[in-house]
């Protein structure tokens, strides 16, 4: 790869690294339009115990539900990228604590869980068309999302593989 092919790779990476910290960002911090944005209008979006949707019924989700939290902070692990021209993949870890005051005592839920995505380049910016989320394990008391969990480790599936791109035999 020449030093130009290289530059570009790179600044592609960050260009993918911004969009997956965006998501986030929109999230724990209300801003519904920010995440939104972070997806192409066709995408596949896939989030444990929000099911399969497109990018607007999970933003109607997270803005309906999210303001009855009293906070949310995901924390974005290491982002595994590849970058094709036009397309990339991803892999991220996340861990998710979310608060509910009127919980009580036992105010707080922690999800261990990671992103697989797949992004395209469009002419803005680089945005997710397909993500999938994995829960991996879960801590506190899942009452502050409404969710019937159990805490510990979910059952192993096919997404808690490595993700096949990843190989390197």
């Amino acid at each position: 790869m020449n030093h130009e092919a290289r530059s570009q790779y790179l600044f592609d990476v960050h260009c993918i690294e911004q969009v997956i910290s965006h998501y986030v960002i929109g999230l724990d911090t209300l801003n519904i339009p920010l995440m939104r944005n972070c997806f192409t209008d066709d995408a596949h979006v896939e989030i444990p115990g929000a099911g399969v949707q497109s990018p607007d019924e999970y933003a109607a989700i997270c803005k309906q539900s999210l303001p009855g939290l009293d906070a949310t902070h995901h924390q974005l692990g290491p982002i595994a990228v590849e970058v094709t021209g036009d397309t990339a993949r991803a892999h991220c870890y996340l861990t998710a604590q979310h608060v509910l005051h009127s919980a009580g005592a036992d105010c707080l839920l922690t999800i261990g869980a990671w992103y697989d995505d797949e992004l395209v380049r469009t002419r803005e910016s680089w945005k997710i068309s397909k993500r999938v989320g994995t829960a991996v394990w879960l801590d506190g008391n899942p009452a502050v999302l409404g969710m019937p969990m159990e805490k510990g480790a979910f059952p192993k599936s096919p997404g808690r593989e490595c993700p096949a791109w990843l190989h390197r035999d």
